[in-house]
């Protein structure tokens, strides 16, 4: 069986044996790529209260919105947590500073 598949569990068992999964290096990378990529897609559009609740895409129309915008995305390359997980970066911030217009 690939490794990626798991084994069918009859949870009437009375005591199911534990199962493990085991991610390589390289597939938790993309699936912490993949789940930023989808999380800071959505953040752009949503209202932020560090923004005055303004979406960061329509915080981007002042100067002070979009440095606002960039410190923001700042911290969150900062702090990346696929970082401090892995010790690569998860995601390319230079997507999202272009999809919300920096």
């Amino acid at each position: 069986m690939p490794p990626h598949e798991l084994q069918e569990v009859n949870l009437e068992d009375e005591d199911p044996s534990p199962r493990s999964v085991v991610v390589t290096p390289e597939a938790e990378q993309e699936l912490l790529s993949a789940f930023l990529e989808s999380v800071y897609m959505e953040w752009a559009d949503r209202p932020s209260p560090s923004l005055g609740s303004q979406t960061p895409r329509h915080a981007m129309g002042t100067a002070d919105g979009r440095a606002k915008v960039a410190a923001l995305i700042g911290s969150l390359e900062r702090d990346d947590p696929a970082a401090r997980r892995t010790g690569k970066s998860g995601y390319e911030y230079n997507r999202l500073r272009a999809h919300v217009g920096l």
